[in-house]
């Protein structure tokens, strides 16, 4: 990943930044979930029956307990770095060939978007979408956000949102998409930083063109669906290049030790993403656990957050949500807590209440939520 220099002189935003906890509480699949799931309705996803074949004929050869769980699979962050080594370094895997290797990866990467499109979109995006109205009630300030996951849920809220405070726009990805439909649409309201890729970008390796695609099934918003090109031919291999005819990939950074952000459009997303929290007064993190291991992520939010423009970011301006704690353990003690709190000090709104239950208890003081999210609930109350 290239690191550009930011030039930033006030903290005047709110972002919001989501992580695989929130595609969980919406319904959606934690990694380690994705291959059993995939397996399991693989009698429902049509298009994706050879990439499932695929990856069953894979796993049989290379590992060898029978799959009845998710606990019987190899975790996907590593079994897609032991893919990944492979393919670096041009070898076999067991009996598969490098070129056997790569068809592979190429199935995984269906079998995922298969997964991820296999839910219900409406009901997926509602919390997203209540927390966007609520932290964004108004045209100005417009929403920032950052997801750390590559499913289109918090796509769809954002373009619904989009919509909603300027009609016929579109939110800003921070890279250069050259969808006719996207470009055709003068009107931007919002960014949405990927900052992993997402399942309905579709890159080109030899030219650098980057296109969006939509699934069939998510026909919310409405007009999206039929403006851009079919993610089931893109993963069926159906869709080339436009300008140089060459197969189109999706760009994922999926959850591998080998983590690969030097792709063009990804150095731009880190960048705007790095100068908006620079800007930020105030930050949200949704359902992201701060893993040890995930080095760029934590660079990039220590680096932007105690950058002096004019000052870093305190810990009373950062919320964390993370899933439900039978114990309500608080931050000194929540092992997930006392990750942020060793990154960031003392006085951070820690909040385990799972996503949803926390938005409901946000939902009781509306009025009071238009300049960005309290520091906590508790605030809230004293402040009434």
């Amino acid at each position: 990943m290239v690191q550009m220099e930011a030039s930033v002189t006030t903290r005047d935003i709110t972002v919001i930044i989501f992580g695989a906890g929130a595609t969980k509480d919406s319904g959606g699949p934690l990694t380690n979930e994705i291959l059993h799931e995939a397996f399991q309705s693989a009698p429902s996803l049509v298009a994706q029956q050879n990439a499932i074949q695929l990856l069953r004929q894979f796993l049989d050869d290379n590992f060898f307990l029978s799959r009845n769980s998710p606990e019987d699979y190899p975790s996907l962050p590593l079994l897609l770095s032991l893919i990944d080594t492979a393919i670096d370094r041009k070898q076999s895997f067991g009996q598969w060939s490098p070129e056997m290797v790569v068809e592979a990866r190429q199935a995984f990467e269906a079998a995922i978007f298969a997964v991820l499109d296999f839910r219900s979109p409406q009901a997926e995006m509602t919390s997203y979408l209540s927390l966007l109205q609520l932290a964004y009630p108004a045209k100005a300030p417009e929403a920032t956000v950052i997801s750390l996951n590559y499913d289109i849920i918090l796509d769809m809220a954002m373009f619904e949102l989009s919509n909603q405070r300027t009609p016929g726009s579109m939110p800003s990805y921070g890279c250069d998409i050259r969808t006719q439909a996207y470009q055709d649409c003068t009107e931007r309201w919002g960014s949405l930083f990927k900052i992993h890729g997402s399942v309905n970008w579709m890159y080109c390796s030899q030219c650098h063109h980057l296109d969006i695609g939509w699934s069939s099934k998510r026909g919310v918003p409405s007009r999206i669906g039929t403006l851009f090109f079919s993610l089931e031919d893109q993963y069926a291999q159906k869709v080339v290049c436009p300008e140089c005819g060459t197969r189109l990939r999706p760009i994922l950074i999926t959850p591998t030790h080998r983590k690969d952000y030097r792709n063009p459009h990804l150095s731009r997303i880190w960048y705007e993403a790095e100068r908006a929290l620079q800007r930020a007064k105030r930050v949200i993190f949704v359902g992201y656990s701060l893993p040890d291991d995930d080095v760029e992520v934590i660079y990039l939010l220590k680096r932007s957050l105690s950058a002096k423009n004019p000052s870093p970011l305190s810990p009373q301006q950062i919320t964390v949500i993370e899933k439900k704690d039978p114990q309500r353990r608080g931050l000194s003690v929540h092992p997930i807590g006392r990750r942020y709190r060793a990154l960031f000090g003392d006085g951070i709104d820690f909040r385990p209440d799972g996503f949803s239950e926390w938005l409901q208890e946000c939902k009781q003081f509306n009025p009071l939520l238009q300049a960005g999210l309290p520091a906590s609930t508790e605030s809230l109350i004293r402040a009434q």
